[in-house]
């Protein structure tokens, strides 16, 4: 099971390289899954996570009644409050609440463990909302950006090195700034460990992650911890595959690259190799097999993309990191203290290692 962590939703070009990477890449749905238009809802599959309809309204309620509060009040530490004396006292104050207590029906407070969930639930849905807002920047700049240069080809001052150099200078290129996707990591991190502990599957998932900070924080984290505990410690962290940029491809041309690709055996020979090198990350015969079909898809995808023998510059690259000796359980219980309690109040088991997935630019 591959899963995208912990962000809940991933740019285009990011899932365009994730659907070559695993044969099945889920992330976390709360509310309501990706529409098929969008390159998630194409190329990701939801796991719900709130699978109860009632539940799923109560966090609804909650959205709509942090968004009103929030328009009235923009304190950050403030809305941290309200938040958590909404979820705790069951919205009975809300305007729901009263509307409830009109009807004749009792509020009642939900269970200890229903509060973790919720608050992980209501924060996953706020960041999800912000990172589609940015998504939705990155797009327009980058549109401003094709515009741009369109507007010096027809002014023709493109091929002229020293005046480019003053207009950067004066007026920088417009780019997303992908920074978001870090902000609050660790509270991602925890709430997405919290809902993802309600409905994990028999066998522990290969994480996959957009950026390479999630990564370091997971590293930091256990090191730190190894290092007060006097234990040496190192993670095995490899490049698994480089591939160039996808996202200028149509729907259509991305379809038939996946099918051309698939006709060649290809993916199926880098995903029969995967699972070898996931379980035996330190195996040099299994590192040699993954490399080798890593191989073959990197000149595949160049083919297809019209550009053979290298021509076409990787634009981001794939990493492995292996955890060795922690389990998901126990980076949780670190991160996520109250929550791991009372979710998940048994001791964390000994394991042989937390598999994470990465990309990053090269």
């Amino acid at each position: 099971m591959f899963c995208l962590f912990p962000h809940t939703v991933a740019p285009e070009a990011s899932c365009r390289l994730l659907s070559l990477i695993a044969p099945a890449v889920q992330y976390l749905q709360v509310l309501e899954p990706d529409e098929p238009g969008t390159c998630a809802g194409e190329f990701l599959t939801p796991f719900a996570v709130v699978p109860e309809a009632d539940e799923i309204q109560r966090v609804r309620q909650l959205l709509l009644e942090y968004r009103r509060i929030g328009e009235l009040h923009e304190d950050p530490a403030l809305m941290q409050v309200v938040v958590r004396d909404m979820v705790a006292q069951d919205f009975s104050e809300s305007r729901f609440g009263i509307q409830a207590r009109l009807r004749g029906k009792s509020e009642t407070v939900p269970e200890d463990a229903l509060i973790p969930r919720r608050e992980a639930a209501l924060f996953l849905e706020l960041a999800r909302d912000l990172d589609r807002r940015e998504l939705e920047m990155g797009r327009s700049l980058a549109q401003a950006e094709k515009l741009e240069r369109e507007f010096k080809e027809i002014l023709g001052v493109t091929d002229s090195e020293e005046l480019s150099e003053v207009v950067e200078t004066e007026a920088p290129p417009l780019s997303p700034d992908w920074g978001h996707f870090a902000h609050q990591l660790s509270r991602r991190m925890a709430c997405w460990w919290r809902l993802f502990s309600g409905h994990q599957p028999a066998v522990d998932p290969v994480y996959l992650a957009i950026i390479r900070e999630v990564m370091e924080e997971l590293v930091d984290l256990v090191r730190t911890v190894r290092d007060r505990e006097g234990v040496d410690w190192n993670p095995v962290e490899l490049e698994l595959v480089r591939l160039p940029a996808l996202d200028a491809l149509t729907h259509e041309q991305m379809n038939e690259l996946h099918q051309g690709l698939e006709r060649a055996g290809i993916l199926s020979a880098f995903h029969h190799a995967l699972p070898a090198l996931l379980a035996g990350p330190e195996d040099a015969a299994c590192r040699d097999q993954a490399r080798r079909a890593a191989r073959a898809l990197e000149d595949q995808v160049r083919a297809g993309l019209g550009t053979p023998g290298g021509s076409h510059p990787p634009a981001a690259r794939v990493m492995l990191t292996w955890l060795p000796g922690v389990t998901w359980r126990d980076i949780w219980q670190r991160l996520d203290r109250p929550g791991h309690a009372a979710l998940c109040p048994s001791t964390p088991e000994t394991g042989s290692g937390l598999t994470l997935l990465h990309l990053e630019s090269v």
